[in-house]
């Protein structure tokens, strides 16, 4: 079913292209015994050594420093290693932390005891997200999936709360298949979406370059809920967290480092902080910045500037918006170019009827439409970011089979496709669509799209493209 809706899809699609110091009480050696059991307990030092950090990206080292804050919440401070072995510049540190001096007999000393003692663990931060290892490991902006290394890999010092892009884990994967992909399985577009969550991380193995679709509509037909259910399974589940078109060309230009390997969201064109003259070319920089899967660079000495290896990322994005790129391209009195469409396509939200489901079952009315959105987006608020772990780890249990399958995937779509776009951007545009193909028919057994997936012999049988007006 999940082949016919992405052949659909890329048959509209493509045929409608146009080319201190402190006493009190503690002491590092005190020891008290138990009196109930004649044990000897150590007591804790109040500052502590706790972890050796290196950053692959910046290939600098930092010690982290535990302590007991005023409220007595334990907090954690972390300092480059070279400021570190000076005990002064510690101390100022912690102070300016809101250390609790009431516990410290002396701060100076406390200090120097932990700057000479070992850390109890030694943890890399990586230098991106997504794949690393040869494939065996997989970074996330929570945890490293696949197989474990002898350092911790813990994930890129870039990311921050100021960010605006909130990836989390809630829910049950069962619960997902149920409640968000079994929706899904009516309406064309949004099993395309789920396809581009699907084909993220596929396309390492591709070899293609980033790209997106464009998918368009009038208002309250549900696009965004589409899209909130492509990012739910990784990890984004409500609206207001999905990134958005109102974002400035800095933060743009850094939203494929935050998601690599993975889906980018980009909801809704009509939030573009300009004019609708000017939001085509906000449009063409951004398809352009993203196909290149490189952040913006920046002076060296600029507290913005990343480095080669962190800048560098892979990704679908997905944008939202009521009229195509096309037309905005229009307003703007000007054409796409054609390197720009094989980079992004645009998508029709619906085939037919007010709403995406355009698989409903006989006889569901728009009532019964409705409701499938409310329960999909309840399901996404409920369940997000348990798919991708289970998903991953299959893609690493293939280990060197992993490219000759998508290739074969890829190969398997494009074979459809007329002679008349063998070659240049309608090519390039399939090829990108056979990857949307493989991530909606991958055969995955631990994360199966509820009603999405084919039995293999359906596979020949719908994907010929021999019928495409291109």
């Amino acid at each position: 079913m999940a082949l016919a809706a992405v052949s659909t899809v890329s048959a509209v699609s493509l045929r409608n292209q146009i080319p201190q110091k402190a006493t009190c009480r503690h002491d590092v050696s005190a020891v008290s015994p138990c009196l109930a059991t004649g044990e000897i307990k150590t007591k804790q030092p109040v500052i502590r050594k706790i972890y050796n950090d290196y950053d692959e990206a910046t290939e600098q080292a930092f010690e982290v420093f535990q302590f007991r804050a005023i409220g007595g919440r334990r907090r954690h401070v972390s300092i480059e290693r070279e400021k570190a072995q000076n005990a002064k510049y510690v101390v100022d540190e912690l102070l300016r932390k809101n250390i609790d001096l009431a516990h410290v007999d002396d701060l100076q000393t406390s200090v120097e005891t932990a700057i000479s003692s070992e850390p109890g663990t030694r943890r890399k931060y990586a230098k991106r997200l997504g794949w690393r290892n040869r494939g065996k490991s997989f970074v996330t902006a929570m945890e490293t999936l696949g197989a474990p290394t002898s350092l911790k890999t813990l994930p890129p010092r870039f990311l921050s709360a100021n960010q605006h892009c909130s990836i989390e884990r809630v829910g049950t994967v069962n619960a997902w298949k149920e409640g968000v992909a079994a929706i899904c399985r009516y309406s064309d577009v949004a099993m395309l979406a789920v396809a581009a969550a699907f084909a993220a991380p596929l396309l390492k193995s591709s070899g293609l370059q980033s790209f997106g679709i464009n998918i368009y509509g009038r208002s309250k037909v549900g696009k965004t809920a589409s899209l909130l259910a492509a990012s739910s399974f990784y990890g984004i589940g409500r609206e207001p967290r999905l990134p958005n078109w109102n974002s400035s060309p800095a933060a743009r230009s850094e939203m494929g480092r935050i998601v690599s390997d993975l889906m980018l969201p980009v909801n809704e064109v009509g939030l573009a902080a300009s004019s609708k003259k000017a939001t085509y070319d906000t449009i063409r920089q951004f398809i352009y910045a993203i196909s290149e899967g490189r952040d913006k660079s920046r002076h060296s000495l600029s507290s913005f500037a990343s480095s080669s290896t962190s800048a560098e990322f892979r990704t679908i994005f997905v944008s939202t918006a009521e009229h195509s790129f096309n037309d905005h391209a229009a307003a703007s009195g000007q054409t796409r170019d054609l390197g720009e469409y094989a980079r992004c396509l645009d998508v029709p939200a619906t085939r037919s009827g007010p709403i995406i489901f355009d698989r409903r079952p006989k006889g569901a009315s728009r009532v019964w439409a409705q409701k499938q959105l409310q329960l999909m987006r309840e399901a996404c608020e409920a369940n997000h970011g348990v798919a991708l772990p289970p998903f991953i780890e299959h893609l690493v249990g293939l280990e060197g089979g992993l490219r000759e399958r998508v290739q074969s995937l890829i190969e398997h779509f494009t074979a459809g496709v007329p002679s008349s776009a063998k070659q240049g951007v309608l090519q390039h545009a399939a090829k990108n669509f056979g990857l949307l193909y493989a991530g909606a028919f991958w055969e995955s057994k631990p994360v199966c799209c509820h009603g999405m997936q084919p039995s293999s012999s359906g596979l020949s049988a719908n994907c010929s493209l021999a019928r495409w007006k291109i």
